[in-house]
């Protein structure tokens, strides 16, 4: 008879659901590696309208990226089309950002990074459900991701001073911002 090794079950094995992250942790844990990069801006989406926004903000630099992978083997002319199309809307949202809030009219939005969290702040801002967290993928894109981090944080400002024009201002701004994203990546699908 061969000398088998008897195996026992259950013997050093541990319950396939403590293995297991929830979704929520997982979702925690690839925010907190993407924090690692300077780069990247969190945004906390506000409220239904808010999160729909944040998402269409992720649709966007996904769309761009993927257009920037495809260039090689696609319409290098409808590429550069899409990209003037962000680079328009970008220009739009702080251009109206500024009328909006005087205080960033002499601000030149491409010194994004002048607006970024620092890793401390940004470990705090990830625990949020509603938070975003996106790694650019130009200049453009973080431009219009800290021009909407900035209306977010001002709209919450506004709130509680109870300053309902200026809340409208950029709610419909924000409304604009979301438009824009979506009319771009609908309609800027790649042939």
């Amino acid at each position: 008879m061969e000398n088998t090794p008897v195996r026992e079950n259950n013997v050093g094995t541990e319950n396939d659901s403590t293995n297991k992250l929830s979704k929520f942790e997982r979702i925690q844990q690839m925010k907190a590696r993407r924090i690692e990069n300077p780069r990247t801006v969190v945004i906390i989406g506000y409220g239904t309208s808010g999160i729909q926004l944040g998402k269409s903000l992720v649709s966007l630099n996904k769309h761009v990226k993927e257009i920037n992978r495809s260039l090689m083997l696609e319409n290098f002319t409808k590429a550069s089309e899409l990209h003037a199309k962000v680079k328009e809307l970008e220009t739009r949202v702080w251009n109206q950002l500024k009328k909006i809030l005087p205080i960033y009219s002499v601000y030149d939005s491409s010194r994004w990074f002048d607006f970024t969290q620092t890793k401390e702040e940004k470990t705090v801002l990830i625990n949020r459900r509603n938070s975003f967290v996106i790694e650019p993928e130009n200049d453009i894109i973080a431009s219009i991701l800290i021009a909407t981090k900035i209306l977010f944080e001002n709209f919450d400002k506004f709130s509680k001073l109870s300053e309902m024009e200026k809340m409208q201002s950029i709610v419909e701004l924000l409304k604009e911002i979301k438009d824009g994203i979506d009319k771009i990546v609908t309609n800027g699908k790649m042939p």
